[in-house]
């Protein structure tokens, strides 16, 4: 009994003698690995980025005795991941170069490398933008709104990618998704007071607004038509067209002196004499239908030209007996 505790006390003392040659040779081993892995970076990038995973591999077996081999080894291995996703991005193969930059996400997740990290993600939702863009480009709207939500996920406040978003569903006919992704544009480029992107996402929603409502009103939908310019005057309210498609649709509805309001509104801002008349006509019809027959003449002698002429002077000469 003796003699066996004596032969296995020499077993373990003989074990932990060859684990420390062990990983003194391992150490040198992976010092050996780590250069000829350095070398190979020059010919073969994808090849001397699995060598140095295996490296670093190799560096968390050894132990605290091999940190500064891991240190600079996982430095490379995130730094030429990155590199790779940049030469597929030069080449626009996009979604090779999005999965190269997730992997490049993953290993300075887990190699603690936070700032690359970060940069990663900068770029990574700037590729999500560009492919999005293509996807817009090439009338794929689905993919390219899908596209611009991964970008969305990675920073809430990408006011490029909600713009485009917007886009996408205004491609689709989504008028109603186009209108809160345009939203959510105009509340982050105010808060970045980026004035233009602001002032472009308005007169998008407005201009979608008014072929709507022009449509609605077309189709003696008054009530949508009504509705639809009021929202559009929300957006942008120095476009003439949206008044006078509102007292148009007010006088249709005798609602005489919304109608009324809004064809002087309208006229206030329009400067071309030959579209004017149009809104001499419904101030006219405003007028004529409160029973104020001397306001009505008044407007109706100034419609002097346009589709609105042989009406105005019908109504003169035969209905109001204007002198």
């Amino acid at each position: 009994m003796k003699k066996n505790l004596m032969l296995t006390a020499a077993f373990v003392a003989l074990l932990a003698l060859m684990n420390t040659n062990l990983f003194a040779q391992t150490k040198e081993e992976a010092g050996k690995v780590f250069n000829a892995t350095l070398k190979l970076d020059s010919t073969d990038h994808a090849g001397a980025l699995k060598k140095m995973v295996e490296v670093v591999g190799m560096c968390e077996k050894i132990g605290a005795d091999a940190d500064d081999i891991k240190k600079v080894a996982t430095k490379a291995v995130v730094n030429w991941q990155s590199n790779i996703a940049v030469d597929f991005v030069k080449d626009k193969k996009y979604n090779e170069a999005i999965a190269a930059y997730e992997q490049t996400i993953v290993y300075a997740t887990k190699y603690n490398d936070f700032d690359k990290k970060e940069k990663t993600q900068n770029q990574l939702l700037k590729l999500y933008a560009l492919k999005g863009q293509e996807q817009l480009k090439a009338d794929s709207a689905d993919a390219a709104i899908v596209s611009f939500d991964k970008a969305i996920s990675l920073d809430p406040t990408y006011t490029k990618a909600y713009f485009s978003k917007a886009l996408a569903y205004k491609k689709k006919n989504d008028f109603e998704n186009m209108q809160k992704a345009m939203d959510m544009t105009i509340e982050l480029a105010t808060k970045e007071n980026d004035t233009s992107t602001v002032s472009k996402a308005k007169e998008s929603v407005a201009g979608s607004l008014m072929v709507r409502a022009n449509k609605a009103m077309t189709s003696k939908n008054y009530a949508q038509a009504i509705e639809l310019a009021n929202s559009s005057l929300t957006y942008n309210a120095t476009k003439s067209s949206t008044y006078l498609i509102l007292s148009l649709s007010y006088n249709a509805t005798s609602k005489f002196d919304p109608a009324l309001e809004s064809a002087q509104k309208g006229l206030a801002l329009e400067a071309k004499p030959e579209k004017q008349v149009d809104f001499y006509f419904q101030i006219a019809k405003a007028y004529e239908g409160k029973k104020d027959i001397s306001n009505a003449c008044e407007n109706y002698k100034k419609v002097t030209s346009g589709a609105n002429k042989a009406a105005a002077n019908y109504q003169m000469a035969t209905v109001l007996k204007c002198k």
